[in-house]
């Protein structure tokens, strides 16, 4: 999602001014220091975290703002509270039930945050296909001595996970490392699923497979309790 984006809120009006081609700058004399600016190092003020995904929300598609605000939440740049809270805020600003922002975070897959477009993509849509799945919850300590493991997109309760590989680093050397994960998943009887960039080409036929994935968790594990 790479989002590192600040807008500059201490201006005398509010408005937005196109300063060059292509480029917009949205400027606002409505705000609550502490709340929606804060003070960089080196003194200059900027826009907190869910400030800036509030003023995004106004112009911004939901899909594109769902990446913004899970790549937020990621960078530790705001809190769900934050969001929560400012969300409120506009809403009864604007004396709405919910703005677009209420409806992004209403929306999130729970768990989290989640690191990329694609994983937004996929989780909603198992969730849409009544998958119970969650996001970068679980980190697994494994016994064997090396670090613990954190999955994309999961059922904990079948320990099962979905990984979604879509990083230029996945080249044939971290395909490698990648493969030894799994591998010590299964130390801890977990079953863990990978998705690259051609499998989001049909996302649809995609989560059709998972969803036959996951009902076959199911009978497997139900078949491994059953007495001999």
């Amino acid at each position: 999602m790479g989002w590192d984006l600040r807008i500059h809120l201490a201006v005398p009006h509010g408005r937005h001014v196109r300063v060059q081609r292509g480029v917009v700058l949205h400027q606002t004399s409505h705000h609550v220091v502490g709340v929606d600016v804060e003070e960089r190092p080196d003194g200059i003020r900027v826009a907190t975290g869910a400030r800036l995904a509030a003023d995004l929300a106004e112009m911004m598609a939901p899909s594109r703002l769902a990446d913004v605000v899970e790549d937020l939440l990621n960078k530790r740049a705001t809190t769900d509270k934050a969001l929560v809270d400012i969300s409120r805020r506009r809403a009864r600003a604007a004396r709405k039930r919910r703005g677009s922002l209420g409806k992004v975070l209403l929306a999130r897959v729970p768990g989290g945050p989640l690191e990329s477009g694609h994983e937004v993509i996929l989780a909603r849509a198992l969730r849409d296909a009544g998958l119970p799945i969650v996001a970068q919850v679980r980190l697994l300590q494994i016994p064997d001595g090396g670090p613990p493991v954190r999955i994309d997109l999961s059922v904990p309760d079948l320990r099962w996970g979905i990984e979604v590989d879509i990083h230029p680093e996945h080249a044939v050397d971290a395909g490698a490392l990648d493969k030894r994960r799994d591998r010590r998943c299964q130390l801890v009887d977990w079953q863990t699923s990978r998705y690259t960039e051609l499998d989001f080409l049909d996302v649809a036929a995609t989560v059709d497979e998972i969803v036959v994935l996951y009902h076959a968790r199911i009978e497997a594990l139900a078949a491994r309790s059953q007495p001999t």
